[in-house]
């Protein structure tokens, strides 16, 4: 982490003259936060995955400045609706989101929102007491969460249009009280916004503000196409396919599909495939990302139970693969 300030009175500003270590190893963005006048309280997700948090403070005496405290102990997306208050959220490797908080003495134990989201949330505070939060859904929507009252309320699925999906994360900006500014990426490239405007969101369909975009931590992992060089049975060999990707801290997905006789003497040696495929899938700054797949003989066994034993094998290697230390070699087995 590197860190760098603007200063000065108006008209004669200057930034510092050189960028400031400040350590640490990280896998995700910094996320930034000011709980009052004097202070800067900087939030990231380590390189083991979890939360690192450090606090630039100003300091009275007999010299007067600013300092770091702490070495980022362990504390992902904080927010302030007021002073000596802060409120951080993340999604958890159970699709929930997960939210706890800076009372102005004590960091409050983290508490489950609600499961089913994919992606790094964002949050916004228009007013004291006040929190809105948004994260991109399983179902490609983004949903919509909030504080007021000192209770939580949601959620709600905001959606998109007919002839699209998200496929990453929102970002909120609250630019006045009562308004939330809100915008998304399209699975067609595309750049979707929305406001709240104190009583309604508006349109009621996202409206598009740019086109032809793509995000550059957004990967396709797919199988397209088999060829067989021999196979056991010089007749037919009827097979299976399974494949799965661990991104990061995201959950195991896995998929399978069934190829038929191929390979034999009078079947072809080609099969095109079109289900073993992950897209979108994120990939966050130092993070690995584990594509599994395995093509066995299917036999006379049968589809549901093949494809359970399949889905399972190949979920955990793919999951002993995500959590091992990188350089460590993996090995797989199968009969």
């Amino acid at each position: 982490m590197y860190h760098r300030f603007r200063s000065g009175l108006p008209g004669s500003q200057r930034w510092s003259p050189a960028w400031e270590y400040l350590g640490g190893r990280f896998s995700s963005t910094a996320s930034i936060v000011s709980r009052d006048i004097t202070s800067i309280d900087v939030f990231a997700r380590g390189a083991d995955f979890t939360l690192r948090h450090r606090r630039n403070v100003k300091v009275c005496g007999p010299t007067t400045g600013r300092a770091w405290a702490g070495r980022w102990p362990r504390r992902r997306w904080p927010s302030s609706w007021g002073p000596m208050r802060m409120d951080v959220f993340a999604v958890g490797t159970d699709g929930a989101l997960w939210h706890r908080w800076w009372d102005s003495e004590i960091w409050n134990d983290w508490e489950s929102l609600g499961g089913g989201l994919t992606q790094t949330p964002s949050v916004v505070a228009w007013a004291p007491g006040r929190l809105d939060v948004f994260g991109l859904g399983l179902d490609a929507a983004i949903h919509h969460f909030w504080f007021d009252n000192q209770a939580w309320s949601g959620r709600e699925a905001l959606g998109g249009n007919f002839q699209f999906t998200f496929t990453s994360g929102p970002t909120a900006v609250s630019p006045t009280q009562h308004r939330i500014n809100l915008v998304g990426p399209g699975t067609d490239s595309d750049i979707y916004s929305k406001v709240w405007n104190g009583t309604s969101w508006v349109p009621t369909n996202f409206a598009q503000v740019s086109s032809g975009l793509k995000l550059p931590t957004r990967y396709r992992f797919s199988v397209d196409h088999v060829h067989v060089t021999t196979t056991r049975s010089l007749d037919a060999d009827t097979d299976a396919a399974v494949a799965s990707i661990g991104a990061g801290n995201w959950p195991i997905q896995t998929t399978t599909q069934r190829i038929g006789d191929i390979g034999g003497l009078s079947t072809p040696k080609e099969a095109q495939l079109n289900r073993l495929r992950f897209e979108p899938v994120t990939v966050e700054l130092c993070e690995a990302s584990i594509f599994h797949y395995t093509i066995v003989n299917a036999g006379h066994v049968d589809e549901k139970v093949l494809d359970s034993a399949l889905i399972k094998a190949v979920g955990s290697i793919t999951a002993d693969a995500v959590q091992r230390p990188r350089g460590k070699a993996l090995r797989s087995y199968f009969e």
